[in-house]
């Protein structure tokens, strides 16, 4: 009959023998655990065996513990540089731009100096198209004279603006009572007086008027205007007098009124002058 205290002694061996650590190197190896063969730091029994504590594992697919794992701040960065931007809006297009004339310049005053000054501007946005007046009967001198407004503006048309004048202001009446035949001169449309030639002695005799269109430059996106160059009117009024060289607003500059001198007949004449410009 075998003793107790026998059994005892082989059972231990034989609890002891199923569990044993020879080697503190757990690499490729699994071990067996149980309530008294607990298993080493970082690993817990699972089915009997020793395994890495699930602590440590890495969750699949880019994730920790069930929850997505952050991205890498380099990612973000690639991420915003891809993403697309807006492209700025262009601000609209006016249909309408309105042309000023600042400024005031004065030609030479062609005649002699007697009646009363006369200085007759067109409204701000306007500038002078036409003239006309009325002579005296017997010598074909210049017995009245006006001037004659235009509005100019820049009208859009299509991809580009051109240049629209419309009738404006007409200037007072300057000179005595009328004798002789009515004329009338006018610009081309959409051109605006520019200067004039003629002759003149003790009163203004002819005259001839110089007309040029305006010119549009759009170029970088700002609009500009300038002015082209000028051709004549037909003369009007008689031979008397000496004849006088054209006289023509400054380079760049068109007419926007008359400086004159007038009693019973026209003594003088001149322009006054303004440079063109787009409203801002």
């Amino acid at each position: 009959m075998i003793s107790p205290l026998f059994s005892t002694a082989v059972l231990a061996a034989v609890i002891l023998s199923g569990c044993r650590f020879e080697s503190p190197d757990y690499d490729g190896t699994r071990f067996r655990c149980g309530d008294l063969t607990p298993c080493p730091s970082e690993f817990e029994c699972r089915g009997g065996f020793c395994e890495p504590s699930s602590d440590d594992a890495a969750a699949p697919d880019g994730r920790v513990d069930g929850r997505d794992a952050a991205p890498d701040s380099g990612d973000l960065d690639a991420a915003a540089a891809d993403a697309p931007v807006d492209a700025p809006v262009d601000a609209p297009v006016p249909a309408v731009l309105q042309v000023l004339f600042p400024g005031t310049a004065m030609t030479s005053q062609r005649g002699m100096d007697g009646g009363q000054p006369y200085d007759d501007a067109c409204p701000s946005g306007q500038a002078l198209i036409a003239f006309s007046g009325a002579l005296e009967a017997t010598f074909d001198w210049h017995q009245q004279i006006r001037g004659q407004c235009g509005r100019v503006q820049l009208v859009r048309d299509g991809a580009r603006y051109v240049v629209r004048i419309t009738t404006g202001t007409q200037l007072p009446l300057r000179g005595g009572a009328s004798s002789g035949a009515s004329w009338t001169r006018s610009c081309p449309a959409n051109q605006i007086v520019t200067g004039f030639s003629g002759r003149a002695g003790r009163y203004v005799d002819q005259l001839t008027f110089t007309c040029g269109p305006l010119t549009v430059d759009e170029a970088g996106g700002v609009v500009t205007v300038g002015v082209g160059a000028s051709s004549p009117l037909a003369a009007i009024g008689g031979t008397g007098g000496q004849a006088f060289a054209l006289t023509s607003c400054p380079v760049g500059q068109v007419a926007k009124g008359t400086d004159l001198r007038a009693g019973l007949f026209i003594d003088a004449f001149a322009l006054l002058c303004g440079t063109p410009s787009v409203a801002p």
